[in-house]
């Protein structure tokens, strides 16, 4: 937008106010003579003019069509799924000091203390934990084994990763397509389990029910993912 001001400013210091610049130095006695029978010096000045009206006219139309695809596209930008809804959701950003949260189980804690406090605060109707915000960051790629699917020669099995609570995608407005949400029983000592989105189901089980399946993350020793 402030590109297009000042290009619209430009443009019109230059066709507009150098024009009547020249047009308030005009000699009276030269402009009757241009009116002669031999106007050789005032076709020119008309041929410039034009000249300068064509250019003025198609710069205007490109100016005109730039915006008119900008705006284009920022309509298109705010018809955009997103695949959540942020309306009505606060999030913050929290960062134990590992002096003194220097075990897992004290992480754990806190976070699970949190987590009562502020579902049972008035108003609330869902929280969750969250690694990343979505669209906030890069969240990280790991390469993927996929039980019963092998990718062409030369083709690696990327996927994005997140850390998630039971009620942080629901919180932020995601719609479950099938399966499950997270449940608070979905921790350390249970089966591992995995929220995916749509692009992986169709990515690595299209055709089929990606429920039940099962992927790893990273080396071999790692646990099987459901």
């Amino acid at each position: 937008i402030g590109f297009a001001l000042l290009l619209s400013i430009l443009t019109l210091a230059l066709f507009a106010l150098l024009p009547a610049w020249r047009a308030a130095r005009v000699n009276l006695v030269d402009t009757l003579k241009d009116g002669s029978a031999a106007p050789t010096a005032g076709t020119r000045r008309q041929r410039l003019r034009g000249a300068l009206v064509v250019a003025e006219v198609a710069i205007a139309v490109i100016l005109l069509t730039g915006a008119g695809l900008m705006l284009r596209s920022l309509w298109n930008l705010q018809r955009i799924d997103l695949g959540f809804n942020p309306d009505r959701v606060l999030t913050m950003r929290l960062a134990l000091p590992a002096a003194t949260y220097d075990t897992p189980a004290k992480v754990i804690g806190f976070y699970d203390q949190l987590l009562q406090d502020v579902r049972a605060t008035p108003g609330v109707q869902t929280a969750g934990l969250l690694r990343l915000l979505p669209l906030a960051t890069s969240i990280g790629d790991w390469g993927l084994t996929i039980e019963g699917f092998t990718p062409p020669p030369g083709v690696s099995t990327p996927g994005d990763w997140q850390v998630a609570t039971a009620g942080g995608p629901e919180s932020l407005g995601e719609r479950l397509v099938s399966g499950r949400w997270l449940a608070e029983t979905d921790r350390e000592g249970g089966e591992d389990v995995a929220l995916i989105n749509e692009a992986m189901a169709q990515k690595y089980w299209q055709g089929t029910n990606a429920l039940g399946r099962r992927f790893r993350q990273g080396p071999p020793d790692r646990p099987w993912i459901t």
